[in-house]
């Protein structure tokens, strides 16, 4: 009881700290910046009124992601972007921030890069002729250097990059559609989600040197951008001079469309402001008085509508007091702020711990005496310092729980024509060494669904023995209720480490599938273990059978 006592302690503790942590620096509390006019350049003109004056706009699209053997239509829509949005939106840059192609095989396991993806990219730049429209500015992402040794190899069909931005993170798998945040200085955090799967693109406009955004779904229109006021939300004090709010002279709002916009309707929480006028390009301004809004927190919303009948309605916070600044979604700044790489390593050496000083310390520790009918925790209790003091079983595993943290997982072609070697903390490869991320994850994973339950069922399996069981008669002992799920999970274990084995054969050869110790050889352990576990000899286990002999089973 103090046992438990002491740990439930321990993990309260743990629980505290984290808790603490993740309030400290992911706080969804409103923060305070000083005032809107702090900006060095927040009181001086030119502010925003009513001519097509110090505004520029430009576009971001990130992880296309060209195939050749997945959605025939990514290819067709990225050159109408090129074409029809780009021909409308008329940004002065286009950034693509990574992953041009796909480099995936066909049974999207391994990786290589087709040149016929490049060929298809360039194809599309070249015929949209989008390079002589703007300038056009993309950069590799890791789909883009997969396979890819050096800058000087024969697979890299990339050119340059002279910027550096990524929507890497799609939108995990569609659980965060939207993922922005803010750094503690006031740097906003923006990802934005992919043109593979969800035909994403942003436009971003600088008016006036204050920042504004939209994330946009392809082929919907019309484009509708309010510039003046600008969003509370995604405000950075530090950066931009917001003092300039209090001092313009209309609402501004940027309306595209490949249809002329027939109207631009501003409202103000909800009072309709009247209709803003076309000055020129997307330009559509509104005379408004801004000290009318100098205090509180205040809503526009905005609508546009084409003469295609087609109509956007957006809006967003806005306020001209003291910055106080709207919080994120605390889950989108921890995934974008969280070091996750630390994270990982940090739960990685958690688990290994628990799976190593677990059995330690039930090898160390005093065999309990059994009382009649003794209950399940107590059985649980007994079956791990059987398996901890059987020698057969107990040094195998430990040795290999110690050699996921240190030895390499497998040896094979890491690089097409390069070999190398994977470890849990990176990857060696011709002299040079590679710091691991993923790998961290897969540690654990390797650990919680292989290591834990392998243990379990050979717990399961000793206390069986210690019954008087064998595998042929071990029914009698459980019923086909308690025995069939043992048995189907334990299959489902080895089923899931032999398709690793099989995408490790068939991402990185047939050298890494049979230099795989910790996937291809730890099947054969695996085997080799529960084998021993039912036909060990009575005498390894006697003590152990001789305190079971008299506690009926249950």
């Amino acid at each position: 009881m103090l046992r438990l006592f002491s740990v439930l302690i321990a993990a309260g503790l743990f629980l505290a700290c984290l808790t603490g942590y993740v309030l400290e620096n992911y706080t969804v509390q409103q923060r305070t910046y000083g005032g809107a006019g702090e900006h060095l350049r927040g009181a001086q003109p030119p502010y925003p009124a009513g001519g097509m004056d110090n505004i520029f706009w430009f576009l971001q699209v990130s992880d296309i992601h060209i195939s050749r053997f997945v959605d025939p239509q990514r290819a067709p829509d990225f050159q109408k972007f090129c074409t029809e949005t780009i021909d409308v939106i008329k940004p002065e840059i286009v950034l693509v921030t990574g992953d041009l192609t796909d480099a995936k095989e066909r049974n999207r396991i391994g990786s290589r890069q087709y040149e016929i993806e490049w060929q298809t990219y360039q194809t599309i730049l070249k015929k949209s002729k989008v390079l002589e429209k703007t300038k056009w500015i993309d950069i590799k992402g890791n789909h883009d250097t997969f396979n890819i040794p050096s800058l000087e190899s024969v697979n890299n069909y990339y050119s340059s990059a002279i910027a550096h931005l990524c929507g890497h993170l799609h939108t995990l798998g569609g659980f965060m559609p939207v993922l922005h945040s803010r750094h503690e200085r006031g740097t906003l955090e923006l990802e934005l989600a992919d043109w593979m799967d969800n035909r994403r693109y942003r436009v971003l406009v600088f008016d006036h040197d204050l920042f504004s955004f939209v994330d946009l779904k392809f082929d919907k229109w019309p484009v509708v951008v309010i510039t003046n006021p600008k969003s509370a939300l995604y405000s950075s004090p530090a950066h931009e001079p917001l003092g300039k709010i209090k001092h313009s002279t209309h609402i501004r709002v940027l309306a595209f469309s490949p249809a002329q916009v027939t109207s631009v309707l501003i409202k103000i929480d909800g009072v309709t402001m009247g209709s803003a006028v076309h000055i020129k390009g997307p330009l559509h301004t509104l005379p408004w008085r801004a000290k009318d809004y100098s205090t509180g927190m205040h809503y526009i919303e905005v609508r546009a509508q084409d003469k295609a009948g087609r109509t956007t309605i957006i809006g967003h916070k806005f306020t001209m007091e003291e910055v106080r600044l709207l919080p994120f979604d605390i889950m989108a700044s921890f995934i974008l702020r969280s070091s996750h790489y630390m994270t990982l390593r940090v739960i990685f050496i958690l688990v290994l711990l628990a799976n190593i000083l677990v059995i330690i310390a039930f090898r160390y520790l005093t065999r309990p005496q059994l009382k009649e009918s003794p209950g399940f925790f107590a059985l649980v209790n007994f079956s791990f310092h059987v398996f901890s003091k059987t020698n057969i079983l107990y040094y195998p595993v430990l040795l290999f729980t110690c050699y996921i943290a240190v030895g390499p997982w497998f040896i094979g072609e890491i690089v097409d024509g390069h070999f190398g070697a994977c470890f849990v903390f990176g990857v060696v490869v011709d002299g040079h060494f590679l710091e691991g991320s993923l790998t961290f994850l897969i540690g654990i994973l390797q650990l919680t669904f292989f290591n834990i339950p392998l243990i379990c069922y050979l717990c399961w399996c000793l206390l069986l023995r210690c019954r008087g069981a064998y595998f042929r008669s071990h029914i009698k002992y459980t019923g086909w209720s308690c025995s069939v799920p043992m048995h189907i999970s334990m299959l489902g274990l080895l089923g899931w480490q032999v398709y690793a084995c099989y995408l490790l054969q068939k991402t990185y050869g047939t050298a890494a599938f049979f230099l795989s110790p910790v996937r291809t050889w730890s099947v054969i352990l695996a085997l080799v273990l529960v084998y021993k576990a039912w036909n060990l000899n009575n005498s390894a286990i006697r003590t152990f059978k001789a305190d079971m002999k008299n506690c009926p089973y249950s």
